[in-house]
């Protein structure tokens, strides 16, 4: 607070020596009784004013903190003994004595067979008599004339064996002999297979089976 009136003071006498200052050119012996007056005024305040208290003792300094010591604990655990194995004994029993053979005893009789299947019913009877395969259409030698042995004037014959079916079909030629030799054989097989034949009967049906066929192949003049 002193610090601030000394500075208030002090302002206030720059003001009024201001002031002061242009009326001193009209009345200076006023000034001078106002400037002693000040002064007066600023002594006795400071009489006044109590000094400042002293300042407050250091403290005093604190001993230093005990060094930490780190304690370890020891943790005692009671463990469990180890279970221990049980002892298991193991009996072996002997298998039981076998049983005393019964000589009185006598199996019983196996079963009868079973009874006989019927004989099959006799074939109805049949009074067709038996028949071989008969043409329905000719073998066309002219037809089957190979041209390159026209062409050179070579004659010949062909024996073969037909396979006919049960609908009077040629399912196969089997050429038996050819005269001359690899000249006719493509053509009766593949003429023979046009043939048409009425199938043969055995028991009152159509069975398959064979004819016997010889071609002749001769220029004509």
């Amino acid at each position: 607070m002193a610090k601030y009136r000394m500075l208030f003071l002090l302002i206030s006498i720059i003001l009024w020596s201001g002031i002061l200052y242009g009326v001193s050119k009209v009345r200076p012996e006023i000034v001078t009784d106002f400037l002693d007056n000040l002064n007066v005024v600023k002594a006795e305040k400071e009489k006044k004013l109590p000094p400042p208290p002293p300042p407050p003792p250091p403290p005093d300094k604190l001993p230093p903190p005990p060094p930490l010591v780190e304690r370890q604990t020891k943790v005692v655990v009671d463990l469990p003994p180890p279970p221990q194995e049980e002892i298991r004994e193991t009996v072996v029993r002997a298998p039981p004595p076998p049983a005393p053979a019964l000589t009185d005893y006598q199996p019983p009789a196996p079963p009868p067979p079973p009874p006989a299947p019927p004989p099959p019913p006799p074939p109805p009877s049949c009074t067709e008599a038996a028949k071989n395969p008969r043409k329905l259409r000719e073998f066309n030698v002219e037809r089957a004339y190979p041209q390159r042995a026209v062409d050179r004037g070579t004659e010949g014959s062909v024996r073969a064996t037909l396979q006919i079916d049960a609908t009077g079909s040629v399912v196969g030629v089997i050429v038996t002999s050819a005269n001359p030799p690899g000249v006719f054989e493509s053509a009766v097989e593949r003429e023979a297979r046009r043939m048409r034949f009425e199938p043969a009967r055995r028991n009152c049906e159509n069975v398959a089976d064979d004819y016997p066929l010889e071609v002749k192949f001769v220029l004509g003049e």
